[in-house]
């Protein structure tokens, strides 16, 4: 890495000013984060497709060959890099949240700053783990090129097309609503009809997304306990390798269908203390409907909406005090993982998790919040059967199902092993 980009991280992350409620140690695994995440992105254009060339020069090129002879054609070898990359993101992960467990609440500063150092590389790797992001941006291409409806009509209908070439499901229409293609043709747009603007650009949408919903988390959780977000509580979320690799690195859409939905949930809360009660409620059902027409999964959020709307109609009647109040955030949690168990996700999709585990910094239930995480190891971990196999058959599907619920083994453990260290502890001081 060149000297100045060298300085600029020391300059970001050991900037006391900017930093002064973490520890040099805080820092220091912030910065080893960031390069595990460096290095997930040098990986990740082993899995490159063979009839895609990103940028045509000659030291690409020579790049790009030594990466798939070196990984794409020694799936064995491919298998266990990419593994060990995934514990050691894990490892820093799970370090970084003990250390936060003392730090004070993070500003919003801090919050971007952390988000941008952390995403810098991701911005920069393939789609490695996912091609869902081509069929983003050609059903786009199909609206503003084209002219036509691609929820109507399919992407095998313009075979002339070169940006054809790489995509998967070109068989069927539009996947999702039609709110998520009107929102996908502001990337597009910008992408001055060039692959590899329009490509970049919707990856710094994705991170776009997760800006935004850190900052809309945020007011949810001031909303419910009169206080700043605990640094320990946003990185659950936003330190997750995770949801670093299947929204930035792979640009999945998913948090643009969660961020509407707590937007209309903070409008929910709002409406408890301002006058304008009717407005904040038909604000909420917007943001809701938003939600809703970029995926059906929010569908699972609208009892939530009700319960919380008949408390704003009929306070008298149903009395909901600051206890059930911080049950909201687990139900909303809970209602959105229950989609995950439909064949339609396979029984899941690993970026299909970050639909439950956005409300993981504003929930109080320790056991589910151990849940979460562990399923988040185990998601991410799915992908190896794919990665040593290179195909989805049905034993390689019963493989990644295998590892995925394997998460209720690993928190079992975890919370059996909690158990006896405190009553060891008990034990000792008494």
């Amino acid at each position: 890495m060149p000297v100045a980009n060298t300085q600029l991280i020391k300059q970001l992350i050991f900037s006391k000013p900017m930093f002064n409620n973490l520890s040099k140690a805080t820092r220091s695994w912030l910065v080893l984060y960031f390069f595990l995440l460096s290095f997930y992105a040098l990986i990740s254009f082993g899995l490159t497709a063979t009839n895609l060339t990103l940028i045509n020069t000659a030291w690409f090129e020579t790049f790009q060959t030594m990466m798939w002879q070196m990984l794409f054609n020694n799936r064995p070898f491919l298998t266990t890099v990419f593994a060990i990359t995934f514990l050691l993101l894990f490892l820093c992960y799970f370090q970084l949240l003990s250390l936060f467990k003392t730090a004070r609440h993070v500003s919003v500063k801090q919050q971007v700053l952390i988000i941008l150092f952390l995403s810098a590389p991701l911005l920069l790797s393939y789609n490695a783990l996912s091609r869902d992001v081509f069929n983003y941006i050609f059903n786009s291409r199909m609206v503003l090129k084209y002219q036509v409806n691609p929820h109507l009509q399919t992407a095998i209908e313009f075979t002339h097309d070169p940006w054809m070439r790489f995509m998967h499901n070109i068989h069927t229409s539009a996947p999702y609503g039609y709110g998520w293609t009107g929102i996908s043709l502001l990337p597009c747009f910008f992408g001055v009809n060039k692959f590899i603007i329009t490509w970049l650009n919707f990856r710094l949408f994705s991170l776009l997304s997760l800006i935004l919903l850190s900052l809309a988390l945020t007011k949810t959780y001031r909303f419910l306990n009169d206080k700043e977000v605990p640094f320990f509580n946003w990185a659950l979320l936003f330190l997750n390798p995770l949801i670093l690799l299947e929204m930035i690195s792979n640009s999945h859409n998913d948090l643009w269908l969660m961020l509407p939905a707590i937007v209309g949930i903070n409008f929910l809360l709002k409406a408890r203390s301002s006058k304008q009660k009717i407005v904040n409620i038909f604000l909420s059902l917007l943001f809701l409907t938003i939600s809703i027409y970029i995926k059906l999964a929010t569908l699972a959020l609208t009892p939530i909406f009700f319960i919380m709307i008949l408390l704003l109609i009929w306070p008298k009647k149903f009395q909901f005090g600051k206890k059930e109040q911080m049950l909201l955030p687990l139900i909303a949690s809970v209602l959105m993982f229950l989609p995950l168990l439909t064949s339609r996700s396979q029984q899941f999709h690993p970026w299909y998790l970050s639909w439950s585990l956005v409300f993981i910094p504003l929930i109080k239930n320790k056991t589910w919040q151990v849940l979460l995480v562990a399923f988040s190891v185990t998601s991410l971990m799915r992908y190896l059967p794919w990665l040593l196999h290179n195909n989805y058959a049905s034993e390689v599907l019963h493989q990644q199902r295998m590892i995925t619920w394997s998460a209720l083994v690993v928190t079992l453990i975890y919370l059996a092993g909690q158990f006896l260290f405190r009553k060891y502890q008990d034990a000792k001081t008494s």
